[in-house]
């Protein structure tokens, strides 16, 4: 069962341009069919991005290994909101790196692409000292990073140049790409992304080690028949059969 289907965010946060940071309450379900990266539509063709490098970025190709994603913009003017964000999740980054570092990757995609260009993320992300290892920042096109915002259900909307009213969610997904919880606002804990990470890491090492087992018992399986297949061909010519 997919956490996120009937996951509750009942605390979201916009930040509402001249009235500062207004509290809205929301109830919202996610539905593991809306959010995960691979229910995407690339059909005309692949959601792509352009990463702080300003390399090409399809979006598919985050799928593979647990994903944290968060939504920020540089110039967002409230301590509380887009800097603790990333403030946080250099905690969860510097948390996970001594064991999980290759196990774990992280995606911050901006609500402002046309100011936050690749060289601005670059800049932005040193300052708060991300490990660029396995941390991109994500830009591009206005209309693709509004289709990609939209598609896990994030709000934002310019209220003016530099103003954006947004909410707040910070995902964990699996290595399939599918949302396994969200934390909205900026009031969790690095600790409880650091948990969460770590679950659904466990839950991937159990599952592949699952199917390789199930794999090797297939192989059993058709070793047994191969040689019972050759037994009988043996009984048939009247040859001595080899143990």
């Amino acid at each position: 069962q997919i956490f996120c289907n009937l996951f509750l965010i009942n605390e979201r946060f916009v930040y509402g341009g001249e009235n500062g940071v207004e509290e809205q309450k929301e109830q919202k379900k996610v539905s593991e069919s809306d959010v995960e990266i691979s229910s995407l539509d690339n059909s005309a063709a692949p959601l792509t991005l352009i990463n702080q490098n300003n390399e090409p970025v399809i979006l598919d190709s985050l799928i593979g290994k647990p994903l944290v994603m968060s939504f920020i913009f540089t110039r967002c003017p409230i301590a509380e909101m887009c800097p603790l964000i990333m403030q946080k999740i250099v905690k969860v980054q510097k948390g996970l790196n001594d064991e999980y570092k290759d196990k774990v990757f992280f995606a911050i995609m901006t609500f402002d692409p046309e100011y936050d260009t690749p060289e601005v993320l670059k800049a932005y992300g040193k300052n708060h000292g991300v490990d660029f290892d396995n941390l991109i920042y994500l830009t591009g096109d206005k209309k693709e990073i509004e289709t990609a915002i939209a598609h896990f259900r994030v709000y934002f909307k310019e209220d003016a140049p530099g103003q954006i009213s947004h909410t707040m969610e910070t995902m964990v997904m699996d290595e399939k790409g599918v949302i396994k919880r969200i934390f909205p606002t900026s009031i969790w804990s690095p600790e409880s992304v650091i948990e969460e990470v770590k679950k659904v890491i466990k839950n991937m090492e159990e599952s592949k080690k699952q199917i390789q087992n199930s794999e090797a018992r297939s192989q059993n399986s058709e070793a047994k028949i191969q040689n019972i297949k050759r037994v009988n061909e043996l009984q048939r010519n009247k040859l001595p059969v080899e143990d």
